[in-house]
């Protein structure tokens, strides 16, 4: 049996990817889906009580959200299935964020 990280899978491009590659693009990816659920997760806490608050300001959220974009081109650069997900998830977020905050 074959190492995971030894491994190989063809790309679009027909460039060869390694395991750990495939590996750093569904992290980064997952990261980036983080970065974009921060705004719901921090609303959640809010509103729970004994739960703690993140008093998060407007620009600290707008820069959450960036990173998020930010993580899903990376995911995007590295032919990640997920950034077909997280790339749209994150800029939707990153304007409703905008939206919400009033900036």
């Amino acid at each position: 049996m074959l190492d995971p990280t030894t491994q190989q899978s063809n790309t679009p491009d027909g460039a060869k990817r390694s395991g750990r590659q495939r590996f750093v693009a569904h992290a980064l990816g997952c990261s980036s889906l983080l970065c974009a659920l921060a705004f719901w997760i921090a609303m959640v806490l809010h509103y729970t009580p004994g739960a703690p608050k993140l008093d998060l300001t407007a620009l600290q959220f707008l820069s959450i959200a960036g990173v998020g974009i930010i993580l899903a081109v990376a995911t995007a650069a590295l032919h990640s299935k997920l950034w077909r997900i997280a790339l749209p998830f994150n800029l939707v977020m990153f304007f409703f964020v905008m939206y919400v905050m009033g900036t």
